[in-house]
């Protein structure tokens, strides 16, 4: 695991100045723009990384009721939801023909009910309907689609633009021929959703590969913490960890005095209450300087063009033109050696979905996929 704080660490320990004329803060934004300088240096495969989406089938056992102006409705005894449903669907009322977005589907005493996107407008207050489920949420770490979506029950699936979806999901129908796909980037306060169309009429498991984002470099070090050698347990003091502002489940813990003792929050309690993944097999610390950052989720390979990327930023910020140019020289020789081990590390491997039909440029990192099997372009 190499995480965002390895990396500071790493360039504060080989600046003299350390601390003395940069602030924590500088170290943090010269460290993102190397991470983000060796994403972008070349088509890493580790760039990419495979999704598979559980589409669930429509529904439409029994009726719904809803008062009219209100954005709760209900459904009869006999029909049975599901709170592992995507968060967001559609619902199309039989007897008037309407289209609703539904969230918060819950079981509310005996009965299940959800939310509507706008009240309801009808006089009558039962229906029957079709819940559809055209939306799922993207990984977090999404960026953009490498290869076309298949299934048990698709063919290639094409993207299409939003508006051409919302102009299509006006006839809603369920089929297991989907045609269409499209992409809502997250907003910041919602999830990115990818949409299919038509909505599926029976369960399956859609499969395609993706680009990963830029890896998201934060880091928490605000207060100190204690924790106990074989306890899982963790005690802030001076934290506000339930207020940073993002989410740190999932993130990686460690003290700035053991470099390899790591583990991943599992849940915060509180603002100075943490849960690790795991019990602590470092050191007991009490009221110790910390850190909770990003894995940033790249192979161990990667480790020598980061560290060099990050020295020849600091050296950059100092105005130290010698040490720049030197660390430069070592970061590209890092890089090329990656490279070469990437590459050849993939050849000849079976992947899982024997799906892909990727090309291949000569100045590009990315494998030629053909039947599944990873192999190397002539003269590579």
């Amino acid at each position: 695991m190499i995480t965002f704080k390895d990396l500071i660490d790493h360039a504060r320990r080989m600046d003299a100045d350390d601390t003395t004329t940069h602030g924590f803060e500088v170290y943090r934004d010269l460290i993102e723009d190397a991470v983000r300088d060796v994403w972008q240096s070349r088509d890493w495969i580790f760039k990419t990384k495979e999704m598979a989406l559980t589409l669930v089938g429509a529904y439409e056992v029994g009726t719904i009721s809803a008062t009219n102006g209100s954005t709760k409705i209900t459904a009869s005894s006999s029909a049975t939801w599901s709170t592992s449903w995507p968060s967001l669907s559609v619902i199309r009322t039989g007897n008037f023909q309407a289209d609703f977005n539904v969230s918060n589907i819950r079981l509310s005493a005996t009965k299940w009910c959800g939310t509507i996107d706008h009240p309801w407008p009808f006089s009558s207050t039962s229906s029957s309907y079709t819940l559809h489920f055209p939306y799922y949420e993207l990984p977090s770490d999404f960026k953009s689609i490498r290869t076309p979506f298949t299934s048990e029950w698709m063919h290639r699936v094409e993207e299409c633009s939003q508006n051409d979806f919302l102009d299509m999901r006006t006839v809603w129908y369920a089929t297991g021929l989907i045609s269409r796909f499209a992409i809502f980037p997250s907003d910041g306060t919602t999830p990115g959703r990818i949409a299919f169309h038509p909505s599926p009429n029976q369960g399956q498991i859609a499969r395609a590969i993706y680009y990963r984002g830029t890896p998201d470099c934060r880091i928490y070090a605000s207060g100190t913490a204690s924790l106990t050698n074989g306890a899982a347990a963790l005690t802030g003091s001076g934290t506000s960890w339930t207020q940073a502002g993002y989410s740190l489940v999932g993130k990686a813990f460690q003290f700035d005095d053991q470099q390899y003792a790591k583990s991943r929050v599992s849940t915060v309690n509180s603002a100075s209450g943490i849960t690790l993944s795991a019990t602590w097999g470092g050191k007991t610390v009490s009221n110790g300087s910390y850190g909770i950052s990003t894995d940033l989720g790249l192979p161990e390979y990667m480790g020598p063009s980061l560290k060099y990327a990050a020295r020849m930023k600091v050296a950059e910020y100092q105005k130290d033109l010698n040490a720049a140019g030197m660390y430069q020289q070592k970061y590209l020789e890092a890089l090329k050696e990656a490279a070469e081990v990437s590459q050849p590390s993939l050849e000849g491997t079976y992947l899982h979905s024997p799906m892909f039909d990727m090309g291949y440029s000569a100045d590009c990192e990315m494998p030629n996929y053909t039947g599944g099997v990873i192999q190397r372009a002539a003269g590579q």
